[in-house]
């Protein structure tokens, strides 16, 4: 931090004790933590925590520091989420620019990760019912560990202002040593309205080859068609010597097998409108709730949302049941799936 001059950090998964500062809140789980050297002229207004989350709020800034274990099951997840939604909704002024960032343990082509997984989708469900963008920029890996890389830290913002970033020039610091799996994330934040003209993801090919794909067959009739590869002189490198062996492989690679696919982040499409995206995000939001409520008792059962599961053949809903809202709302909520 004295290198960089940060000002706060937010930490995730910390491997000391930290002790106990006016400077510092951590979770209760004390798995993460928000944190200024006592150098930084920051001046916190208020804070507290919870499970797997802590949060200060900064002047206009309300910042969280989040972290998931990775073992945790679906519910497990859930129920963090839920946790840090019910801490949010609870804070003064629910429109207030909010940052949430932390190590997340989940997949999406949101934040550049290559795959979706069941926790990615969840993460990205909560993000759209809190208004919530994607701060990750570009593919850069957040996670290394020998020959796994991963993009499992995100950030996110919400700004009141539309079309401006509240986090800006985010990046990975890749060439910066962190004594952990995890790479340094460096971002600034600026409550004054920047305009958005970087936050766009780019996906970046993924390298190699699908292998379960190989076709034996194919790479055989490649090397017969292509006939003996022409080596170097033998007075020559063995770094060239390699460079052709190299150049060999990975055109039968390429004849034998087709490369790994990095899916993409949504695209736009022609259809979509912001009658859509209000319904998506209203759809999200009461399918969040109506979770929820299963696991409660009382006010704020599943009977309070009035939606009828009414089935006339199985795995089929009677939609003549449904007013036309609650129709709009469950195929939004197909189309999101």
């Amino acid at each position: 931090m004295a290198k960089s001059r940060s000002r706060i950090a937010v930490l995730s998964e910390y491997n000391r004790p930290m002790g106990d500062s006016d400077h510092r809140v951590g979770s209760l789980d004390r798995k993460c933590a928000v944190f200024a050297p006592n150098s930084s002229d920051v001046t916190f207004e208020d804070q507290g925590a919870g499970v797997g989350f802590a949060w200060m709020r900064l002047g206009d800034v309300l910042l969280y520091s989040c972290y998931c274990t990775p073992n945790c099951s679906i519910r497990e997840y859930d129920l963090f989420l839920c946790g840090l939604e019910m801490s949010i909704a609870q804070q003064p002024g629910s429109t207030a620019n909010l940052i949430i960032a932390g190590d997340f343990n989940s997949h999406s082509p949101e934040w550049g990760s290559t795959r979706l997984d069941p926790k990615g989708a969840m993460l990205s469900d909560f993000a759209t019912s809190l208004g919530l963008t994607v701060c990750n920029v570009g593919s850069r890996a957040t996670f290394r560990r020998a020959n796994i890389a991963s993009i499992i830290d995100v950030t996110l913002e919400r700004f009141p202002s539309r079309g401006r970033q509240l986090v800006t020039d985010w990046s990975v610091l890749e060439d910066t040593y962190s004594a952990s799996d995890h790479l340094y994330i460096e971002y600034q934040v600026s409550p004054r309205a920047v305009p958005d003209t970087t936050r766009q993801t780019t996906i970046v090919r993924a390298p190699g080859w699908a292998i379960r794909k190989f076709n034996p067959a194919a790479a055989e009739f490649f090397l017969e068609l292509s006939g003996p590869p022409r080596l170097p002189s033998p007075e020559a490198l063995a770094s060239e010597h390699a460079e052709c062996l190299g150049a060999m492989l990975s055109a039968t690679c390429d004849a034998s097998m087709p490369p790994r696919s990095a899916h993409e982040a949504r695209r736009a499409v022609h259809w979509w409108s912001d009658d859509i995206a209000a319904l998506r995000k209203t759809a999200i939001s009461t399918r969040r709730a109506y979770q929820r409520a299963g696991r409660r008792s009382g006010r704020g059962t599943r009977e309070h949302f009035n939606i009828p599961y009414i089935v006339s053949q199985p795995g089929f809903p009677d939609w003549s049941n449904l007013n036309l809202r609650a129709q709009s709302l469950i195929i939004i909520t197909c189309l999101i799936n």
